[in-house]
C-alpha cells in the first residue's frame, strides 16, 4: 500500500522510505506473525492505509483492488470493521461515489463478521469483560504512548503500576494518561485537518480502545499493561500513531520548521531508534531461533521429524517430502 500507493502522505521516495520504516519498526513485539491469528492486525493497518488514499481519479484496476481488500479485510476480523465509521466520514466530506462504495463494502463485510460472531456464540467471557477507565488509561499510556518510543521506560512504568494496582492507587495515573492521549490526538487531528492523514488519530483511538477492552488480558485486563503481553494487539495502533506523527512533521507543501514539526520529527526518530533496536534484538540477534537449515536437513533425512520453529517449543508438521 505504501510502496505503490498514491496518497500525498507517501508520494515521494523519501516519504515512502520513512513510512515503510515506521511500519516495520512500529512494534517491539515478536508476536506479530503473518498467519491466520495475526493477519487481522495487518488487515486493519491496510484498511487504514486505504482510508488515506484518494478516491478520485482511480484506475479501474486500482479501484477494484481497494474494494477487494476492504471486503476481505472486513471479513478477516473485527478490527477492520471498526474503521467503517471513518470511511463514512470520508464519504460525507468528499462526496465522491468511490468513497461511498468503499464505505458500503467495509460496512457490509463488518456486519457479516459481527453476525457470524453472535450466531456462533464466540463472545467469550474473557473478551466481553471490559477494563475500567483507569485500567484503560494505563494500557493506552504504556502500550500506546510510551512503548513505541522507549520500551525500557514503558517497562519501568509497568513495574511501578504493579505496586499501585495492588494498593488501588493508580486511578489518577490512568485518568492522566487518557487526558494526555486526548490532547495528543486532538492536536494531531487539528494539525492534519487539511491532509489525507486527518483520519489517523481517530483510527488510532478506535483500535487501541478495542485492543485494550477486548484483548485477552486476564482479570481487569491488567496483564495488557505488561510490555510483552498481548503486544500483537497494539501493532496497528502504534504504526498508525507514528504515521500520523510522520505526516505532522510537514503537513503542508513545504517544510516550515515550526516547533510542532520539530517535536513530531523528534518523536518519529525516537520511535525508529527504539523499534530498530528491539527489532535487531528480537529478529537478528535473538538466540532462541531454531537453526532452520539444520531442522530442514533433519526432516529430509527423517520425514517423520517435526522441525522446530519459533517461538521455542513449537514444531511444524510437514509430512513426507513430495517426489
Amino acid at each position: 500500500m505504501i510502496a505503490w500507493g498514491r496518497s500525498a502522505l507517501w508520494d515521494t521516495v523519501p516519504k515512502k522510505t520513512l513510512a515503510l520504516a515506521v511500519v516495520v519498526y512500529a512494534t517491539t513485539s515478536g508476536e506479530i506473525w503473518l498467519n491466520a491469528n495475526g493477519s487481522q492486525y495487518y488487515a486493519a493497518l491496510v484498511t487504514v492505509l486505504i482510508l488515506c488514499e484518494p478516491t478520485s481519479g482511480l484506475s479501474r484496476h486500482r479501484a477494484w483492488t481497494y474494494r477487494a481488500l476492504l471486503a476481505v479485510n472486513g471479513l478477516n476480523g473485527t478490527l477492520s470493521a471498526l474503521i467503517a465509521p471513518l470511511y463514512w466520514l470520508k464519504a460525507w466530506r468528499t462526496g465522491q461515489r468511490e468513497a461511498v462504495v468503499q464505505a458500503v463494502l467495509l460496512t457490509a463485510a463488518g456486519l457479516v463478521q459481527f453476525a457470524a460472531i453472535l450466531t456462533a456464540g464466540l463472545l467469550q467471557v474473557g473478551r466481553t469483560d471490559v477494563a475500567t477507565l483507569p485500567a484503560l488509561g494505563m494500557i493506552v499510556g504504556i502500550k500506546g504512548l510510551i512503548m513505541p518510543f522507549d520500551l525500557a521506560t514503558a517497562h519501568h512504568v509497568y513495574e511501578i503500576v504493579c505496586d499501585d494496582v495492588a494498593e488501588g492507587r493508580f486511578d489518577a495515573a490512568g485518568y492522566a494518561f487518557l487526558a494526555m492521549a486526548a490532547l495528543l490526538l486532538s492536536a494531531l487531528t487539528y494539525r492534519l485537518r487539511s491532509t489525507p492523514a486527518v483520519y489517523l488519530p481517530a483510527a488510532f483511538a478506535l483500535l487501541i480502545v478495542a485492543a485494550s477492552e477486548f484483548g485477552l488480558g486476564g482479570e481487569g485486563h491488567y496483564a495488557l499493561m505488561h510490555v510483552f503481553s498481548g503486544s500483537r494487539y497494539f501493532f496497528a495502533p502504534a504504526a498508525i500513531l507514528l504515521l500520523a506523527l510522520l505526516a505532522a512533521v510537514c503537513p503542508g507543501a513545504a517544510w516550515r520548521g515550526s516547533a510542532a514539526s520539530f517535536v513530531a520529527l523528534a518523536l518519529v526518530v525516537m520511535a525508529l531508534l527504539n523499534g530498530g533496536e528491539w527489532f535487531y534484538r528480537a529478529a537478528v540477534a535473538g538466540s532462541d531461533f531454531a537453526p532452520w537449515r539444520a531442522e530442514v536437513a533433519r526432516w529430509r533425512a527423517d520425514p517423520t521429524y517435526r522441525p522446530e520453529i519459533w517461538p521455542p517449543g513449537w514444531r511444524l508438521e510437514l509430512g513426507p517430502p513430495e517426489r
